[in-house]
């Protein structure tokens, strides 16, 4: 029996980690002659990654959410779907899931959702729309598929009796190899990701521009708003060893990724950033905030963790890495072995295929 899912994810444009996943995912399943999956695209149309405030994203999620149920329903309606794996990136696009998912009840379809975002323990404790969306999401799904510990145990403690389901993010290696681009900046930390507060540029900036360090460089690729990047005093020529490239596609990031000796995400919150995946799976020594999955990715000397919004703790651990080739190359190598064994694509999508071949059964 072949099972038809249909993927709520977004897929790139804009970039992002869950849309990188998603293409990924799509580009594995038309391989496999048991899974077909369908897209409902999700991506951002009408407002741009940096456009965050309640309205901005009132205003250009009520336009998504008629489109997706319109389009789930036709999928529905002509009995094209088997399953429905939504992934749930908190905040108001919990509202668009949650209408998805009664939707997709009514048809006695069963449902998936696929938390991407960290803050799950403290959401389902809170009191806030967040917290009552999230609550109300969870009542209407088959199963959970949680992608850190944290939110695997939360999601336990506050719906029993919900199957949770903990795995991983994943990466396909097999036909990788970057060329590293490391001779335009010399030696260079990188961060890759959308320039915005919560991603933690202010305190990667702040602790930078305490190091001093000769010889190294900064190199930030991701999108950006020109207003904030003139907030955040990045100017062309104010600094020369801060170099901002703006969004570069996928390859020439893992050209730079390949070409870094330190790979930094001091994100505020995060879900399994796929960069993080991605750093790891090329041999480079990471730093990234304890936040979301990143405890567990990094454990075991993989990686280094710092509190999220310490811009000191954030600059020591930058600076011990840049002194010691040693342990950044013992880092590397042992985050390369972690996503090769527990993060390949074939061993995560096989998880997900035994998920929704036994939904999908209990369907029928």
């Amino acid at each position: 029996m072949t099972v038809r899912v249909k993927l709520v994810s977004p897929l790139p444009p804009p970039a992002g980690g869950i849309a990188r996943w998603t293409a990924l995912v799509m580009r594995y399943a038309r391989s496999q002659s048991t899974i077909r999956i369908s897209l409902l695209n999700t991506a951002l149309r009408l407002r741009s990654v940096t456009q965050t405030s309640p309205l901005a994203r009132i205003s250009a999620g009520i336009p998504q959410i008629l489109r997706c149920t319109f389009s789930l329903a036709q999928g529905l309606a002509r009995r094209q779907v088997d399953v429905v794996h939504i992934n749930c990136s908190g905040q108001f696009g919990i509202a668009r899931d949650l209408v998805l998912a009664t939707l997709a009840r009514l048809f006695r379809v069963p449902v998936v959702i696929h938390i991407r975002f960290g803050r799950v323990p403290v959401v389902l404790k809170s009191d806030g729309y967040e917290g009552l969306l999230l609550r109300r999401l969870l009542a209407k799904v088959n199963a959970t598929i949680a992608i850190d510990s944290k939110t695997a145990n939360a999601l336990r403690e506050h719906c029993p009796g919900l199957p949770v389901s903990l795995i991983p993010n994943c990466i396909d290696t097999p036909d990788w190899s970057p060329r590293a681009e490391s001779e335009e900046f010399g030696k260079y930390v990188l961060f890759a990701g959308w320039l915005i507060r919560a991603k933690g540029i202010e305190e990667l900036l702040a602790a930078w521009r305490e190091l001093h360090i000769d010889g190294w460089n900064l190199v930030l690729a991701g999108t950006y708003d020109v207003a904030y990047l003139d907030a955040l005093g990045l100017r062309p020529g104010t600094d020369s060893t801060i170099t901002v490239l703006g969004e570069v596609e996928h390859e020439r990031l893992m050209s730079l990724m390949a070409g870094c000796e330190i790979f930094v995400l001091p994100s505020h919150t995060e879900g399994f950033p796929n960069s993080v995946l991605e750093a790891m799976s090329l041999g480079r020594a990471v730093i990234a905030c304890d936040v979301g999955a990143i405890g567990d990715m990094l454990s075991e000397d993989c990686g280094v963790t710092v509190p999220p919004r310490d811009s000191a703790k954030l600059g020591q651990s930058i600076a011990v890495l840049m002194a010691d080739s040693d342990m950044r190359a013992k880092l590397g190598a042992n985050a390369a072995l972690r996503a090769k064994t527990l993060y390949s694509l074939p061993a995560v999508f096989d998880q997900y295929r035994a998920l929704w071949e036994h939904l999908a059964d209990r369907h029928y």
